[in-house]
């Protein structure tokens, strides 16, 4: 358990494709984007969740059409837009018509996610931004009072530098004293509690 609310649960090998809904299996890679009959509502299930307009920064296929009149709305944006955008903008286009090919910029988007250039981050069903930052908030400032305590400590033996540890060894003729120094100096101890939360 990582925190309240929070568990991390491995199992290699085992995964139940089933119950995940077909867009997810694509993404997470459960299924070869190779094999996708149908590109568009998988891009539209990742559109709906990450600003993809902003983060391929494309222009809109229909833009050119609207006057250049004092005011222009911005014009809603489907799958099929963002895939020709996208094809357009990398010049993938299709051999008899010379048209951008909004199938293989659709297969392009997915692929960038699959390999996690564009990184798509879904929290557990009925789980809260608020309780995901407040679980961690605790524990984030544990580890920062533990850093200063240890700052605190290596500036009050060195006059302000931190020693290594082959510093402290060298200085020492077998106490125990290089064992209290490396703890203070470990600023990765407190990673260790994770286990008893």
């Amino acid at each position: 358990s990582l925190g309240e609310g929070i568990r991390l649960c491995d199992c290699p090998g085992l995964v139940f494709p089933t119950l995940a809904p077909k867009p997810l299996q694509i993404i997470s890679g459960m299924y070869p984007v190779s094999q996708v009959r149908e590109p568009y509502s998988v891009v539209r299930y990742v559109a709906e969740r990450l600003d993809l307009v902003s983060l391929l920064r494309v222009v809109h296929p229909r833009a050119d059409e609207e006057g250049e009149g004092e005011e222009r709305k911005p014009l809603p944006w489907s799958a099929w837009d963002l895939c020709y955008a996208w094809a357009e903008k990398n010049g993938f286009m299709t051999a008899r018509r010379g048209s951008p090919d909004e199938y293989r910029g659709a297969n392009s988007i997915l692929r960038l996610v699959i390999e996690g250039r564009i990184c798509v981050r879904l929290l557990p069903p009925s789980f809260s931004e608020d309780q995901l930052f407040g679980s961690y908030r605790d524990l984030l400032r544990e580890i920062l009072s533990h850093v200063q305590e240890s700052e605190d400590g290596s500036s009050d033996d060195s006059g302000g530098a931190i020693s290594t540890d082959r510093d402290s060894n060298e200085g020492s003729s077998g106490s125990d004293e290089p064992e209290e120094h490396n703890e203070k100096l470990n600023k990765f101890a407190i990673l260790s509690k994770l286990d008893k939360i």
